[in-house]
């Protein structure tokens, strides 16, 4: 962590206007690598972070307001608060769409989505991102990162959206087109899920990494040593 903090300094805190904000940068940082420790792409997800940082550095030509003074993370919750509610009420009235059912059926919580409920939702979005031809409307990214979002979504059912997404270049995560890479790191910050990034953090409290790697190999290991 020294490290990437001398290396982040680089000719930075070197006048009134830049500290400022060195010392929130060096709290987003931290907070940042804390965050993303667990993933196996962590030294990617900070690379990206680290060069969409050094490019707001530069555009920054006021002081920033008492009320932003804070770590990235805190601002982006502020500001998705709000957003985060919106999209999955959203998600909730999609289901009525992709099951078809009467308009007076009873509203489902996102929350107490199932499986199947929401394979339904990912079937229907997926089958029809083409017919936009590219031109969405402001709530399908939100719609779309809801239920990427949902514990309950099956990994072939993300799998699957996520690559009609990219074919179709509907931008869920706020972070891969050009323009979103220009917003700063508060609102469109560098996306990360543990349901799409591979990591063993959940491992760490059961077994051992060590162990786990062990057990999974213990198949192999007498046919190589006969």
């Amino acid at each position: 962590m020294e490290t990437l903090t001398q290396m982040f300094s680089i000719n930075r805190n070197k006048n009134s206007f830049d500290r400022e904000y060195y010392d929130i940068d060096m709290q987003s940082m931290a907070s940042f690598i804390e965050s993303t420790g667990p993933y196996d792409d962590r030294i990617k997800l900070l690379e990206e972070w680290c060069v969409r940082k050094e490019e707001e550095v530069k555009s920054r030509v006021v002081l920033p307001p008492k009320a932003f003074k804070k770590q990235d993370s805190e601002l982006f919750a502020q500001i998705d608060g709000n957003l985060k509610v919106a999209r999955e009420k959203i998600v909730s009235k999609f289901l009525e769409t992709a099951s078809n059912s009467p308009s007076g059926a009873p509203e489902r919580e996102y929350k107490d989505l199932t499986t199947i409920e929401l394979h339904k939702i990912s079937e229907s979005i997926a089958v029809r991102l083409n017919l936009f031809g590219g031109d969405y409307p402001a709530f399908m990214p939100q719609a779309v990162k809801a239920v990427m979002d949902h514990p309950n979504l099956a990994k072939t059912d993300r799998s699957k959206l996520d690559t009609f997404c990219k074919m179709f270049e509907l931008d869920w995560r706020g972070d891969r087109t050009i323009e979103n890479k220009r917003e700063f790191l508060s609102t469109n910050p560098v996306y990360y899920n543990k349901h799409l990034n591979s990591n063993l953090g959940g491992y760490r409290e059961a077994v051992q990494v060590t162990a786990l790697i062990r057990n999974a190999c213990q198949d192999y290991v007498e046919g190589v040593t006969n």
